[in-house]
């Protein structure tokens, strides 16, 4: 935090007047508007930000000094930066010559940027270029006027249970002058109808104004709308205020209607505020400016187009225009960022264990395995269906345990004083054998409702077969309506979608993906995939295979699972590089499956038939597999391995 103030003070620079330091309380949802002058009052700055994170307080700043008490835009003295709530744009994927000159993360996956400017400018002009960033870069659109506050560099966010601490990225003494961000476009000006004055009606009724767009306000909007004060009180409701307005908006309902809806409704916080009536329509003037060219106007607009099922065409140019970012990681070599995919493999070759060290890596940000960095640390969910409470908390114990996550410290410092670091809270929200089913419609809501007060980087569902309902995990048919929705979860919520599943019985290739149950359909889903396959049952040891939609196919890993009965905190596994010997792949596919032919096998590993009989005969010297030829034609078969007391913990 300390580091963070400093910036601020930096930014404020020498110049004299009165800045804004406001807090929020998140459990009441109540901004204490606080104004100091400056630099006269710095150490009242420094004490009233530290009162503030020991009363776990939101803390926000304004990058502008005014000439009076009052953060109006009026009252701007001038503008000495630039600034974007860049939110979750990546400032480290901005193009070289728009990289913010100072960068930090606000809270998970969340960021903000700052631009240097070499002198005092015109508030205006500045607000203007502003805007313009702010619009290129996909940024908040709610974030770039000249009052806007941000949140200080370093400081906690306790929207989020265990208040996770923000984190200076960069932040480099480069000053540019103004007109260096000509070459960003500039945004089209807002339609000079919007009068407040002339939309803002006194006598406007909810439920007629509702009534009035009955057909384009329906499902999930419709209820929001009329969300009870019951249902609004533990809601973000800048979040859900900014929600309404932007889909209300894109579905062509006219602005005057919108102000009044969002006035009329629970989630209006300025509700008996002096400033009540600008609040409202400034924002909803902002987000008008951001959803403006998807907004359809009359049913002939809309027809051309949207098709008959009401979603958009893209046109090339749009599409090459995009401002996209790469492709990247979440666990680099396991999982790409925000990607979708399936954990899949044999019974007991620790597909669960894989998991709980997925979710304790991707929630503390410290390495998988101890090796592969998380490069977007967040809150994790999941929902698991197979293992009981008991086993659940042991093997996240073992997992936390050999991360150094449970352990805490004592320091004695002078005077007597003690000071204590409690282990980490992680932010790991679970749905323990609660009956989730994708097929019911609760139990999506459920989970979306949960998705959006936690804002999480990955979802765990475990195991696929528990949560299909009366639905067969073997019929594309079946399938296809559920991988879809988890699809609309991982844009929707910009988060990672991890299934865990079972191969079959019957498979023939030595690809892990093509093993599963419903192969076709789910291997063409997947983005991002790990296959665990048995090497040694005896010794714990598993072979794990790899794949990306966008990443080259990496090395194979063998992991040795060295872990402690239950209650015992033991768990260190050890990984190599691995590359599968063809003989393995072979016991590997012979291992699933119910018997295999020579043709088949043939076409699984790619051999010739000279070399497949010379592998072949030497695993049946090793007494590790044998051909049945009573059969026609003849199989392949892996001699099973027994395994006494066998551990509970190996699932």
């Amino acid at each position: 935090m300390g580091e963070g103030l400093k910036v601020v003070f930096s930014i404020w620079g020498k110049r004299k007047g009165y800045v804004f330091v406001p807090t929020k309380d998140i459990v009441n949802d109540k901004w204490d508007e606080k104004c100091f002058e400056w630099p006269v009052e710095k150490k009242e700055i420094i004490k009233w930000v530290k009162d503030a994170e020991k009363n776990k307080l939101n803390i926000y700043w304004c990058p502008t000094l005014f000439t009076q008490p009052i953060r109006k835009k009026e009252y701007v003295k001038s503008v000495q930066c630039l600034w974007a709530d860049l939110d979750e744009v990546n400032p480290q994927r901005i193009e070289s010559k728009l990289k913010p000159h100072l960068a930090y993360q606000s809270s998970p996956g969340r960021y903000q940027g700052i631009w240097y400017l070499d002198k005092d400018y015109d508030p205006e002009e500045a607000e203007s270029i502003n805007r313009n960033i702010t619009y290129y870069l996909g940024a908040d659109t709610g974030g770039w006027d000249l009052t806007q506050v941000l949140r200080v560099p370093g400081s906690r966010n306790f929207k989020y249970k265990n208040g996770p601490k923000g984190k200076l990225l960069w932040n480099r003494s480069k000053r540019v002058a103004l007109d260096y961000f000509s070459f960003v476009p500039e945004v089209e000006d807002l339609d000079d109808d919007f009068d407040g004055e002339d939309v803002w009606d006194e006598e406007a009724d909810l439920h007629q104004l509702v009534a009035k767009h009955r057909k384009r306000i329906k499902g999930k909007l419709f209820d929001l709308i009329f969300a009870t004060l019951e249902e609004v009180e533990n809601e973000d409701r800048s979040e859900r205020l900014w929600e309404i307005e932007c889909r209300l908006l894109e579905r062509g309902i006219p602005i005057e209607d919108v102000v009044n809806i969002v006035r009329l409704s629970n989630w209006n916080k300025y509700r008996g505020r002096r400033d009540e009536r600008k609040r409202i329509l400034t924002e909803v003037r902002k987000a008008y400016a951001g959803v403006k060219n998807n907004i359809t106007t009359n049913e002939k607009e809309e027809s051309r187009f949207k098709d008959r099922f009401g979603r958009i065409w893209t046109t090339y140019s749009d599409l090459m225009g995009y401002n996209m970012s790469e492709p990247g990681w979440l666990v680099e070599g396991w999982w790409q960022k925000d990607s979708h995919g399936i954990i899949a493999g044999e019974p007991k070759t620790y597909k669960s264990t894989l998991v709980a060290e997925f979710a304790s890596s991707v929630a503390s940000g410290k390495p998988l395995f101890g090796q592969f960095p998380v490069h977007n640390p967040g809150p994790v969910i999941m929902i698991q269906e197979e293992n009981s409470p008991f086993l659940m908390q042991d093997r996240f114990r073992k997992v936390a345990n050999s991360k150094g996550l449970l352990k805490g410290k004592v320091k004695i410092k002078g005077n007597n004083r003690v000071d204590i670091t409690f282990p980490p809270d992680l932010p790991i929200d679970f749905l323990n054998n609660k009956g989730f089913d994708f097929t019911e419609e609760e139990s999506r809501e459920l989970l979306e409702e949960r998705i959006k007060k936690v804002r999480p980087v990955l979802i765990i569902f475990d195991p696929l077969y528990l949560m299909l309902g009366g639905k067969d995990e073997n019929s594309s048919k079946d399938l296809r309506p559920l991988l879809n929705w988890l699809i609309h979860l991982r844009y929707t919520y910009k988060t990672a979608i991890m299934v865990v599943h079972h191969w079959n019985k019957n498979g023939v290739s030595t690809r892990g993906g093509q093993r599963m149950l419903g192969s076709v359909t789910l291997h063409g889903w997947v983005e991002s995939a790990i296959y665990s396959l048995v090497k040694n049952e005896e010794e714990h040891e598993v072979i794990i295979d790899r794949e990306f939609r966008s990443f080259p196919k990496p090395k194979n890993i063998e992991v040795k699972y060295i872990m402690g009965k239950p209650g015992d905190d033991t768990y260190s596994p050890e990984i190599t590089d691995h590359t599968v010997p063809v003989e393995d792949e072979i016991l590997m596919a012979l291992r699933s499956s119910n018997g295999m032919t020579e043709k088949e096998l043939l076409a699984a590993t790619g051999l010739g038939r000279t070399a497949l009989r010379s592998k072949l005969e030497n695993l049946v010297r090793k007494n590790l597999i044998y051909c049945d030829k009573t059969k026609r034609p003849a199989l392949w078969f892996a001699i099973q391995v027994e395994v006494e007391n066998e551990d509970e913990q190996t699932g």
